[in-house]
């Protein structure tokens, strides 16, 4: 599915594209220590989940104070306590020793971590905010389960009989909700690193010692999930099918925990999350033939009734959210459509997906990690396992495999067919206007870029794109200046919209206006080559040659084949 697929923009091959040769920073080691001391309340057990805690927060809050300080880091904006909440579900925690005498527990334990795979796990939850919200809610619990733990240790010697025994049953409920939350951030760093067994033990742990948290059983659902797809991938339908039912029962307990507490936050990704899985077993029975095939396609149907249904309920209920519809909802929904046969409101509700993707870029990326990783497809085996023919073969995804080819006419005539099709089908406008801009058809692609804006004036690559066409096709660097601005307004964080803008303005021969951008492009992502360059050229520009050669020797050192020869001519080394 296009949306699926990790597009280049077109307006990147107007500039080289620099990969980086970057070495991966060292992995760090923490150590810390903490000594408990057991009251009357505590057994060994008890002792040690306390203990384990504290020593947890202590190493993760130094790994946190570490973190911080990382350029990589610093350029999410992101603060030290939510740095601790994601690497406790990202990070593993190891004993390095423990020593029980009966009065005192004391706990050593060690985390390794490297500060680039940190940041690769705080990019990756940056578009999974009910996850992030998790572990960030299970750190904050956690502390004042710790705060109330030391409560009712108070006066704990005026305490007898019943109310003894009824302060003890308190005491242990308190350390159990301690430990379901342990175990829920190993099971889902084990469920991150795809072991989806074992995190489906920690979650069951989890789920025993407190059963009344929605997130255990969604988080377990997914898990489920995932195996499911790792056996059905292997062959093993009826083994699929078993871990699918167990994912379906997780996620309608989720459901029910949340309609109880009558809290919108991931209540619609329950439903989604439910949407996918009855899409799932509906592919399963579809797709056997033979005795008895005639009833297998009646209950084929009827999931997938109940996906378009679920996957519905999601998209109502997320728009009582901060962040709305999820493209990922609307892929449930085209997949359900298309499995009912409703090919043309199946292509409209991908059309949708990608109108989202475009939009959420971040959850784009999680939606397209969704598919390609947990299912293990990309688009064309992700289309042939779950698309028909109808919309499959959709004109614009054609399209796209004859603009990747240079065919751009016979991409052009795909694209009509798709416009004809759906009038509001904004990426079909935008390929059609990078095939215009190949072909030199200036006219024709503006036209096409203005409508894609029209229908979705927070479409940042259209911008791009037509700023691209306006200062060095049409000579208008101050209306592609405009663009970037846009570009800019809908997205502060984006480095290469200050890069675009900071080239126009160098176009103007606004060099220093120019540096400030590429200086902001550079803050944003220190890793980019060409921005090194383009700003030591305007350093060149201004006459600032010392500022000038040092960032060239440091886009040369980024893989900047340009800064090597320009460095060699100089007899200059990097």
């Amino acid at each position: 599915m296009k949306s699926l697929v990790i597009r280049i923009s077109f307006l990147a091959l107007l500039i080289i594209f620099f990969v980086p040769n970057l070495t991966s920073a060292a992995t760090k080691t923490f150590i810390k220590e903490y000594t408990y001391q057991a009251s009357e309340l505590d057994s060994k057990m008890s002792c040690r989940v306390i203990a384990l805690e504290q020593v947890k927060r202590l190493v993760l809050e130094e790994l946190g104070t570490y973190l911080v300080s990382e350029t990589r880091i610093k350029n999410y904006q992101i603060n030290k306590d939510e740095i601790t909440a994601i690497t406790a579900g990202t990070v593993s925690i190891k004993v390095i020793g423990e020593n029980w005498n009966g009065v005192n527990y004391w706990l050593k334990a060690s985390v390794e971590a490297d500060p680039d795979e940190v940041a690769k796990a705080i990019e990756s939850l940056r578009g999974n905010y009910h996850t992030k919200i998790a572990l960030e809610k299970s750190m904050r619990e956690n502390a004042e389960l710790l705060k109330e733990i030391e409560q009712l240790k108070v006066g704990l010697k005026s305490v007898k009989g019943k109310a003894l025994t009824k302060k003890k049953g308190i005491y242990q409920d308190t350390v159990n909700k301690l430990s379901a939350n342990d175990y829920f951030q190993n099971g889902y760093r084990l469920k991150k690193a795809g072991d989806y067994v074992s995190a489906i033990d920690n979650y069951n742990k989890a789920v025993k010692l407190d059963p009344t948290v929605a997130i255990f059983y969604w988080e377990r659902s997914h898990a489920y999930f995932g195996l499911a797809n790792e056996l059905g991938n292997s062959k093993r339908s009826l083994d699929a099918i078993a871990k699918l039912r167990q994912a379906l029962n997780d996620s309608t307990k989720a459901i029910e925990i949340k309609k109880k507490e009558k809290s919108p936050i991931l209540l619609d990704y329950c439903f989604l999350l439910r949407a996918h899985i009855y899409n799932q077993m509906a592919a399963h029975y579809d797709t056997e033939k033979g005795a008895g095939s005639t009833k297998k396609n009646v209950e084929a149907a009827e999931y997938f009734r109940k996906a378009l249904d679920d996957s519905d309920m999601a998209i109502r209920l997320s728009y009582n959210n901060i962040l709305g519809p999820d493209a990922q909802m609307y892929i449930a929904r085209g997949i359900a459509l298309n499995g009912l046969k409703q090919y043309r409101e199946s292509i409209k509700a991908l059309n949708n997906a990608n109108k989202h993707l475009e939009i959420h870029p971040d959850k784009g990326m999680s939606a397209a990690v969704f598919f390609y990783l947990t299912l293990n497809y990309g688009f064309d085996e992700f289309g042939e396992k779950y698309l028909d023919a109808p919309v499959r073969l959709y004109p614009s995804y054609q399209a796209e495999l004859l603009i990747s080819k240079g065919k751009y006419n016979e991409a052009i005539v795909a694209l009509d067919k798709a416009i004809q099709f759906d009038e509001e089908d904004t990426w079909s406008y935008y390929m059609r206007g990078q095939a215009y801009l190949a072909l030199k058809n200036y006219g024709q692609a503006l036209q096409d870029l203005n409508r894609a804006i029209q229908l979705n004036k927070s479409y940042k690559k259209a911008y791009m794109l037509r700023s691209n066409i306006y200062c060095t096709a049409l000579n208008n660097c101050k209306q592609a200046i405009k663009d970037t601005d846009i570009c800019i307004k809908l997205d502060p964080t984006d480095a290469y919209a200050f890069y675009l803008r900071g080239y126009y303005y160098s176009m103007l021969d606004d060099k220093t206006q120019s540096i400030n951008d590429f200086n902001k492009a550079i803050e944003l992502n220190p890793t980019k080559a060409e921005y090194y360059s383009s700003r030591g050229s305007a350093y060149v520009a201004l006459g600032q040659k010392k500022e000038g050669i040092e960032d060239i020797k440091t886009a040369a050192r980024l893989g900047d084949e340009r800064a090597m020869q320009v460095l060699k001519g100089l007899k200059i080394q990097w």
